[in-house]
């Protein structure tokens, strides 16, 4: 059976404690309201999530792309990769087993003066780490001096390629739940994902 992903974009910002949730009933609150919306899933923008909030997404069959807070990253210092990717496996260590997550953002929004090699290489360690959930970057969807039409274009492009060899690519736009074979599809849940932002 095919699902489709319709999901949101959750910053994770609450009015009274900024980027920290009041409590864990709040935490639940938001996904029930964002399924009692029609939606079933969210991509978590520029933020690990807490592992209650992915607690609660494994228990309410709420299906979410974890991401990594890459905003204001110096692309051109070389000790920038050492930091992103010790705290990026941590994450990954952290929330592999979460049945929740379907896939991996470990870049958004990511500036023209991005470090190719950065990418390549935090996108390599995670499909190393995890190589049975889709992992992107933003290389094809820069938000930095792009008009919307050729973004939308390159959002396309970059949902219906397959992660290339050499390294941070998009992903297929049909992918498989949770733990699946992307092109295969032998007996597993089939899903398919919508642009959901850079």
């Amino acid at each position: 059976e095919a699902v489709f992903q319709r999901l949101v974009l959750d910053q994770g910002y609450y009015p009274d404690g900024i980027y920290t949730a009041p409590s864990d009933e709040a935490l639940r609150r938001d996904i029930e309201l964002a399924m009692s919306l029609g939606f079933n899933g969210a991509r978590l923008h520029q933020k690990v999530f807490e592992p209650r909030f992915l607690y609660w997404a494994d228990r309410l069959g709420y299906l979410v792309w974890g991401e990594y807070p890459n905003w204001g990253i110096d692309h051109g210092d070389p000790a920038a990769l050492e930091r992103v990717l010790g705290e990026w496996l941590e994450v990954l260590a952290r929330d592999f087993n979460h049945p929740s997550i379907v896939g991996w953002c470990p870049f958004n929004e990511t500036p023209a003066s991005q470090n190719p090699e950065l990418l390549r290489m935090v996108y390599r360690v995670t499909k190393a780490i995890d190589p049975t959930r889709p992992s992107r970057t933003s290389r094809a969807v820069n938000a930095y001096g792009t008009t919307g039409r050729k973004m939308m274009r390159r959002t396309r492009a970059s949902l219906t390629s397959t992660p290339s060899t050499e390294g941070y690519g998009g992903t297929r736009a049909r992918q498989m739940t949770r733990h699946g074979d992307m092109g295969s599809g032998r007996g597993r849940k089939k899903s398919f994902s919508s642009a959901t932002g850079g």
